[in-house]
């Protein structure tokens, strides 16, 4: 686990991209079948980084390095791994039906990934956590009104990168109104806005 990703996190998560690649060089030297390669891309290489991508925002240039080496062990032949690149990664990674084969496209799935801890601290499904990381950060104040604060880890800075997203795809259930803030909270049942605005004539 890191302890200081503030700076050069490209040298930070750079074994992510060391250890996928330790896993396409020992499948090169053998002979594997299409099939083959997409089972084990998909079950084993695409996984090394899912533990990381759970708590941090990976950054963009690591993604992308792991999808050019998994796309260059797909196209390649051989030990060097050679061979004509037909298609891009993106293209791969579309769905069946749209063309592709259905491999992750890393950064969504790391956003997706990290939206999944902003859902626990709004939901308060790990007290624990949520305890802290309100008393830390937002402790007068819900997640959803949450700010950057003052020296924030790069936990909280990966969170709050999916805040928009949260504001814009949840709503809030009422219950009996009482600790609801009508104007600050999305809780009406509208899917593109959930919030109370008044329209000016």
């Amino acid at each position: 686990m890191p302890m200081y990703i503030e700076s050069k996190k490209r040298e930070v998560f750079k074994f992510l991209v060391d250890r996928v690649e330790q896993k396409l060089q020992s499948w090169r030297m053998q002979n594997i079948s299409k099939a083959g390669k997409i089972t084990l891309l998909k079950s084993a290489a695409q996984a090394v980084p899912n533990f990381w991508m759970q708590l941090f925002l990976i950054p963009q240039i690591t993604c992308d390095a792991i999808e050019k080496r998994m796309n260059s062990y797909w196209w390649g032949s051989g030990t060097n791994g050679r061979g004509i690149k037909w298609m891009s990664w993106s293209r791969l990674a579309e769905v069946k039906e749209g063309g592709g084969l259905g491999f992750k496209k890393l950064r969504e799935f790391n956003l997706a990934m990290i939206a999944k801890q902003a859902w626990r601290l709004l939901n308060n499904l790990n007290p624990l956590v949520t305890t802290i990381m309100k008393a830390r950060y937002y402790r007068d104040t819900d997640f959803l009104n949450a700010n950057l604060g003052v020296n924030p880890s790069y936990t909280w800075r990966s969170i709050m990168v999916v805040q928009e997203n949260m504001k814009q795809g949840s709503r809030r259930k009422i219950i009996d109104g009482q600790d609801t803030r009508v104007w600050k909270v999305p809780w009406l049942p509208c899917r593109d806005n959930g919030y109370v605005t008044i329209e000016e004539y």
